[in-house]
Parts: C-alpha cells; structure tokens; sequence
C-alpha cells in the first residue's frame, strides 16, 4: 500500500473504487468499502452472553451504600 501512497486509512479512503479494484483485486472493494466505515457483513455471536454479563446491577442511591465518600481520600 505504501508504494501506491497510501499510509492512512484517509489516503485510501480518497481512492476510487475502480483503483482500489486494479491495486487489490477481490479485496479492492472490501477496503474501499471498510475505509468509508461500511461493513455489509452479517455478524453472528459464537457464543451467548454468561449469567452475569445478563445480570442488570441494581441502583443504590444513598452514599452509605458506597465502599467510600466523595470527600474522604481513597
């Protein structure tokens, strides 16, 4: 990429979908696209969420219920 002059995602991004295809081939679009931030992919999670992370933390609103106060150090 650097012999073509491009060193940032900005620089590719300013490239032509057709130079991006003659440069790269079969990935031309796939970083033409990716640089514009577009990403048609379907995405599928491997593996549910565990127990916790579905756990929603309850709301304590009263300052003794935090380990420390706002003016005391830490």
């Amino acid at each position: 990429m650097n012999a073509l002059g491009i060193f940032t995602g900005l620089d590719m991004r300013n490239q032509t979908l057709e130079f991006m295809n003659t440069n790269f081939g079969k990935a031309g679009a796939y970083y033409y696209w990716i640089s514009r931030g577009l990403d048609e992919r379907r995405s599928e999670p491997t593996a549910s969420a565990s127990p916790s992370a579905r756990k929603i933390p309850s709301r304590r609103t009263s300052s003794s219920s935090m380990p420390w106060s706002p003016s005391s150090p830490r």
